[in-house]
């Protein structure tokens, strides 16, 4: 019997996944990262399949854009990039709001929040967006 082939990713398949991972955790579609990072859309398209190389500067911009060390775009083996994005964000948030005395506001939110389906969470979170750019 033949051994099937297995497929190797490339190194720029792995880091370009990453940093799609990484993005989504954040929230971030490829054109708010790319106004955060001055990097077009279309390269980090190309960054994110692996069919472009990204240098040094490049994931560092990237990493510094969504919120997490540049080693973790460079890690390889367990992916638990998405995690945390998201905990480091929300650690953030919260210590954010916090210096503001929002705590209870926080926590409102949290509470409403979970009682929304996904499609309406969704919803929510395209509206809010578009208080940002008023």
């Amino acid at each position: 019997m033949k051994k099937r082939k297995e497929y190797k990713f490339t190194l720029n398949e792995i880091i370009g996944q990453k940093i799609r991972n990484a993005r989504i955790s954040a929230g971030l579609t490829l054109d708010e990262l790319s106004k955060m990072t001055g990097i077009s859309a279309a390269q980090l398209s190309s960054l994110e399949t692996g069919y472009r190389r990204a240098n040094i500067d490049t994931l560092y911009a990237i990493a510094k854009a969504i919120g997490i060390d540049v080693s973790n775009l460079l890690k390889y083996g367990d992916d638990t990039d998405e995690i945390k994005v998201i905990d480091k964000n929300i650690e953030y948030l919260l210590h954010e709001w916090e210096e503001d005395n929002r705590k209870q506001d926080v926590a409102i939110l949290l509470r409403e929040f979970r009682q929304l389906t996904p499609e309406e969470l969704r919803q929510l979170v395209e509206t809010v967006k578009t208080f940002k750019k008023r």
